[in-house]
């Protein structure tokens, strides 16, 4: 049995706020681009988000806003490139794509964060 140690602890929400993110861009492009631009605009999004969560322990440097700025604008051809059929399609289908996408984003980090985190520090922040 668990031990009651009176402190609460939250849910993990962040599927939540990868929707709450997403979907609004998603509806807008919807809206004014069609259904398939909406899908890939749902997906590249999403798994931006997603990266972002999963390495969300780097907020605090200036240089991961960037790298995801970058990478997100590096989406908008993928977006306007892309056009999945405007009828359903299986998540089998998209999961890979998802997968390879999510994939090549925290590789990304990854190697901006080990050139970054790797650089000596100043001489006035030593002492």
């Amino acid at each position: 049995m668990m031990e009651d140690s009176g402190e609460k602890t939250a849910g993990d929400f962040s599927g939540v706020v990868t929707a709450a993110i997403v979907l609004p861009a998603s509806l807008i492009v919807y809206h004014f681009g069609g259904a398939d631009m909406a899908i890939s605009t749902f997906l590249c999004l999403g798994m931006v988000v997603f990266a972002a969560l999963l390495k969300w322990n780097l907020r605090k440097f200036v240089w991961f806003w960037i790298v995801l700025s970058i990478v997100t604008a590096l989406q908008v051809p993928v977006i306007l490139g892309v056009h999945w059929p405007a009828h359903w399609v299986h998540g089998v289908v998209l999961l890979p794509v998802c997968i390879v996408d999510l994939l090549i984003l925290l590789g990304i980090i990854r190697l901006v964060e080990g050139v970054m985190l790797s650089k000596p520090l100043p001489a006035a922040e030593h002492e």
